[in-house]
């Protein structure tokens, strides 16, 4: 009877070793190498061509862009909004066949005490400036830096990424609380790129 027992116990381990030992072989991990249906996307000029070393195969046309070497542009306004509480401006139209590419903006607003006070600022492509829940429109909360003789100032500067396409202008709004009277300034920095 006991080496029944023994004999059961012996299958058992055996049977369980080798479905634990088909679960390791079976669930391996995949070859994370690419394969044939991997995309793949070179960005370089033709004056830094990618070596390629042994065989390449490719089907059809390859679509080739060159975005040409990026242009560093600046533009800033002033929206004065004359007694109101929304103030409009455009920094910058981007010229035919480009792309900017924004990647800093930039805003000091000053207020009187009489004043309102800013209460959000939204810049982007101008023609969906008024556009609720429309792309292209980007917010930056009014940040308030303290006292500059009788005025309350509030300026920041913050790191973008925003893309407007040829013929579209890089606006921004500024809403205030109640009539304001002082203009406020806005800056950015990025670079154009050819469509």
């Amino acid at each position: 009877m006991q080496t029944r027992i023994i004999s059961f116990v012996c299958q058992a381990i055996v049977a369980a070793t080798a479905v634990v030992w088909s679960g390791v072989t079976l669930g391996a991990t995949p070859d994370p190498r690419p394969g044939a249906s991997t995309p793949v996307q070179v960005v370089n000029q033709a004056t830094n061509p990618v070596p390629v070393t042994g065989t390449l195969g490719v089907n059809g046309t390859v679509p080739v862009h060159d975005a040409g070497q990026p242009e560093p542009v600046e533009g800033q306004c002033i929206a004065a909004p004359a007694g109101g509480a929304t103030a409009t401006c455009n920094m910058f139209t981007v010229p035919a066949g480009k792309r900017l590419v924004v990647e800093l903006i930039s805003y000091v607003s000053n207020s009187s005490p009489t004043d309102g006070k800013p209460v959000d600022i939204i810049f982007g492509n101008s023609a969906t400036l008024d556009s609720e829940g429309s792309s292209g429109r980007y917010f930056l909360p009014p940040v308030f830096n303290g006292a500059l003789g009788n005025l309350e100032r509030f300026a920041d500067t913050r790191q973008a990424r925003v893309y407007l396409d040829q013929n579209q202008a890089l606006g921004v709004r500024i809403h205030f609380d109640q009539n304001n009277h002082v203009g406020s300034y806005f800056m950015f920095s990025g670079f154009l790129v050819n469509r």
